[in-house]
């Protein structure tokens, strides 16, 4: 803008536009960069004061463990973590690479999420909180093949089932 922000005035003459594209995977990595913060802080918020009620912690574990909505790291799995991705995009492989690390660390914080939940949850929230246990092993048995090789093309000892238990 010509004057810099905030100001008094009701607009601002734009004097330079940028625009950046951001791969799909590029963005997929921010997002799940971004949701991994969100938990830690969330499990902080939570361990430190443990009489805060439960409803934030229980919806936002909901929409990552049982995401009907968007899809979650179901659809990013299906989108970027095939073979044909690589083979098509080869020059997204460290992002794809980088996603994969991300998702593998979204997997152990939300365990401990989940034992900290499972800790908190009073008994009205414990069928929720078992459903979340369920819906959280299967996305875990959905990961346990997942290549760890950064160019896709991974061994049987490069998997994620010797990472998630």
């Amino acid at each position: 803008t010509s004057s810099s922000l905030p100001g008094i005035l009701r607009w601002f003459e734009v004097v330079e536009k940028s625009v950046e594209e951001v791969a799909p995977v590029q963005y997929a990595c921010e997002t799940m960069d971004n949701v991994n913060k969100e938990l830690r802080q969330l499990i902080n918020t939570y361990t430190i004061d443990r009489k805060r009620n439960i409803n934030p912690f229980s919806m936002r574990l909901q929409g990552i463990i049982d995401a009907n909505v968007m899809g979650g790291i179901t659809k990013y799995q299906q989108a970027f973590f095939v073979p044909e991705f690589t083979k098509l995009y080869p020059e997204f492989s460290d992002h794809v690479f980088r996603l994969k690390t991300l998702t593998l660390d979204q997997i152990e914080i939300l365990n401990s999420a989940l034992h900290l939940h499972g800790q908190l949850a009073p008994s009205g929230v414990q069928p929720l909180h078992r459903r979340l246990q369920e819906r959280f092993a299967q996305l875990k048995q959905g990961l346990r093949d997942l290549s760890l090789n950064p160019r896709g093309r991974g061994k049987s000892q490069d998997t994620a089932a010797s990472i998630i238990k």
